[in-house]
């Protein structure tokens, strides 16, 4: 550090810490080295974009990307361009390597797995040893000021850096050699400015926009999508494209059970109407081997039929003890007749079930059936 009277990091803080603002000189006073410094820190820019800012990359600007990982190398391309980290510019006025960099005292091989690279800020005082020029050879023959320069590097860390001078660019697996770009991109008051008034529209403010469809916890606000927003022809500009809810748009199977609720869709719901809904008697069959028969018939229609049917098992059901065991077997199917009834020209569809009782004995049986509208 230079020959200072006060450490100016020291004299900045207590500066702050009383809200001083400004330097003022009076004449006839002496100039003390802590007070010029003092001044020049006050107004150095570097402070409010630290604070009001942040780290980023400028819009329009590529700088500091990180690419190309070769993980046998150890190695990964770093681009050219801007970046600012903890207030302070850094440029990178050609492209270079995480090897090849100015400043490699913390190169290393790549951990295995999942790293941070970080930009790492390195501000550093150069006196006239390092600098001919601050030894003033022109007049005074002697070092009066320092200069401070602003150097860096790029780290790599498999444990996250939090401290205000890294800027973490991206994420790097070694596994895949998979590179994720982590920098804030876009980093101008001027882009932001432009993306709200975008989103604004012709609102009067951004809030207003969004309060119009959106609770303050970013739901969707009740009444806010309705008829007028999805019918074709009643669309409203920048509201919603017309036809953007049509049934072509839907994905394949987009409504499954899993994002269906239970119970949201149920016979009722459906456009449906009742065909037949009774029980109805299946004689034995007459000999072991053979089948006795009934046939329901349900309706007779030219158009397609789509049905829905449920054939339920009514008795006997004999008195049995916990012990014994009843299993007893009945089939049903769907048949469909075409036919042309004497004295008409059109043919007809002639829809049924037919129940099928292997057993010697008689059953009875529920059938309830359904027909769906085909819309």
């Amino acid at each position: 550090m230079g020959n200072y009277s006060q450490d100016p990091q020291v004299a900045l803080q207590n500066a702050l810490s009383k809200a001083y603002t400004r330097v003022r000189f009076q004449q006839g006073k002496p100039v003390l080295d802590r007070e010029l410094n003092l001044a020049t820190d006050l107004a150095n820019p570097q402070r409010l974009a630290q604070t009001y800012i942040g780290n980023g990359t400028p819009a329009g600007d590529n700088g500091f990307a990180i690419s190309a990982l070769n993980v046998a190398g150890n190695e990964f391309a770093i681009s050219a361009g801007r970046a600012l980290v903890n207030g302070q510019e850094i440029a990178l006025a050609a492209n270079t390597t995480y090897k090849t960099q100015p400043n490699q005292s913390h190169v290393a091989n790549l951990p295995a797995g999942v790293s941070n690279v970080y930009l790492h800020a390195l501000p550093a005082e150069v006196n006239s040893a390092q600098d001919a020029d601050l030894g003033n050879p022109g007049d005074v023959h002697a070092e009066t000021a320092l200069r401070e320069k602003l150097g860096w590097e790029v780290v790599v860390s498999a444990a996250a850096v939090n401290a205000p001078d890294f800027y973490l660019l991206a994420v790097i697996n070694t596994v895949g050699a998979v590179v994720q770009d982590l920098r804030r991109l876009g980093l101008s008051a001027a882009a932001v400015r432009d993306e709200v008034a975008a989103a604004r529209g012709s609102a009067a403010d951004l809030g207003t926009r969004l309060g119009a469809s959106l609770t303050a916890s970013g739901a969707l606000a009740a009444n806010s999508v309705g008829t007028a927003q999805l019918v074709d022809g009643n669309i409203q500009t920048g509201k919603i494209a017309a036809a953007a809810v049509t049934e072509p748009l839907l994905a394949t199977a987009a409504v499954s059970n899993r994002a269906l609720a239970n119970a949201a869709v149920t016979i009722a719901k459906m456009t449906q109407t009742v065909v037949f809904n009774g029980q109805v008697s299946v004689p034995a069959a007459p000999a072991a081997g053979q089948l006795g028969t009934t046939v329901v018939n349900l309706l007779q229609s030219e158009d397609p039929a789509f049905l829905l049917v449920s054939v339920h098992f009514d008795g006997p059901r004999p008195v049995l003890t916990a012990a014994q065991i009843f299993n007893q077997t009945f089939t049903w199917k769907m048949q469909t007749n075409l036919v042309k009834p004497g004295g008409q020209t059109a043919f007809q569809h002639n829809y049924a079930v037919v129940i099928e009782n292997p057993a010697t004995t008689a059953i009875s049986v529920t059938c309830k059936v359904y027909r769906l509208n085909e819309a």
